[in-house]
């Protein structure tokens, strides 16, 4: 009862920010958009702060054929979602780890029911046309090499890196085939997302006093705003991705989290450093360590911090897939190792 009054004070605290025009960070426009939702309040929905939350809900409705050649579903604005589950569930729902299965049950009891209906074929093409202004805009964001923001400047510099500069000025310009234009507008989208979804975590760690740097043989390594950019873009979310990233990266299954990636590491560091294993590991630039977990093998990569030189960062973290080209020096290189038992879920591998 005490978490139920909780948060309908937490929600009436931020509608008043919000009638009283307060800054309020992503997180808690997510709530207040959610809240809005649950009880159809729809000329709140389509304030401009919400800007973010609109594409986000658009994004997960379009984001498994950005070709746009599927029946697409949206919420019924004449039912109340609060008829079906009320907002502390559907709270509960968004932070359970991710069953496809059960997503597909959800999908179609909601489809049954009409709390989803199908999107007419106009309102899919003005949403498509919404997401191309979006990548357009968000192109020449990330084309500027001059951002002061630290935060831009990774984001540009990734979308630049993983999409190709001359691609993006050419897909400004309307001189790429529908294939290449593909794979940006994906490419365009899926870093948009990134860019605000990492704000978000990170200050959803400093909010909660989550761990964010570890200490392994009196190394200390951080996870950074470009360490959640570098493993989100090229190691999550594969059905987001451009052709050219799925067709050279592995990505992560729903094993681990990727809002709770600092929780998992903290987990590990924490287990090798109550093993004696932890001796023959050395956290440097260009280390990697290879773990086990729940029967998927993973590597981690180590860099040096571009600022600072006495910082170590994690780099990336992703899969070792057998089909992969990149991933045989792994292999070999588990063929060559130890495997240590850290629990019953979690090993690691050392020559």
């Amino acid at each position: 009862m005490k978490e139920v009054i909780d948060l309908i004070n937490e929600l009436q605290s931020l509608k008043q920010k919000f009638d009283e025009n307060e800054l309020l960070d992503l997180d808690e426009l997510d709530k207040l958009f959610l809240f809005f939702q649950v009880d159809n309040y729809e000329s709140l929905l389509s304030d401009p702060r919400f800007e973010y939350q609109y594409f986000r809900q658009l994004y997960i409705i379009y984001g498994h054929d950005l070709e746009f050649k599927s029946t697409f579903y949206k919420r019924n604005v004449n039912k109340k979602i609060s008829e079906f589950e009320d907002y502390k569930k559907l709270q509960e729902l968004n932070r359970k780890e991710y069953n496809h299965d059960e997503a597909i049950r959800i999908k179609e009891y909601l489809i049954k029911y009409q709390y989803y209906i199908p999107i007419d074929l106009q309102e899919v093409e003005k949403n498509k046309q919404y997401f191309k202004e979006i990548t357009k805009k968000w192109a020449l964001i990330c084309l500027n090499e001059k951002h002061s923001d630290e935060e831009l400047k990774v984001i540009s510099k990734e979308t630049r890196f993983t999409l190709k500069k001359k691609n993006i000025e050419s897909y400004l310009e309307d001189k790429l085939n529908y294939i290449e234009i593909t794979n940006v507008f994906k490419g365009l989208l899926k870093t948009y997302f990134i860019f605000h979804e990492v704000k978000k975590i990170l200050r959803k760690i400093k909010k909660n006093n989550e761990p964010i740097s570890f200490i392994v043989n009196s190394k200390k390594i951080e996870i950074t705003f470009y360490s959640l950019v570098h493993i989100f873009n090229r190691h999550y979310a594969e059905i987001l991705s451009s052709d050219d990233l799925i067709s050279t990266k592995s990505f992560h299954d729903s094993k681990i989290d990727p809002s709770r990636i600092n929780l998992f590491i903290e987990k590990l560091f924490s287990l090798l450093n109550q093993n004696y294993c932890v001796k023959r590991i050395e956290i440097k630039k260009g280390e990697s360590l290879i773990i086990n977990y729940k029967e998927t093998k993973y590597v981690l990569f180590f860099d040096v911090d571009k600022y600072d030189k006495t910082k170590i960062i994690l780099k990336t973290f992703f899969t070792i897939e057998s089909e992969n080209p990149n991933a045989h020096r792994f292999i070999n290189k588990i063929e060559l190792s130890e495997k240590i038992k850290l629990d019953n879920e979690l090993s690691i591998y050392l020559e």
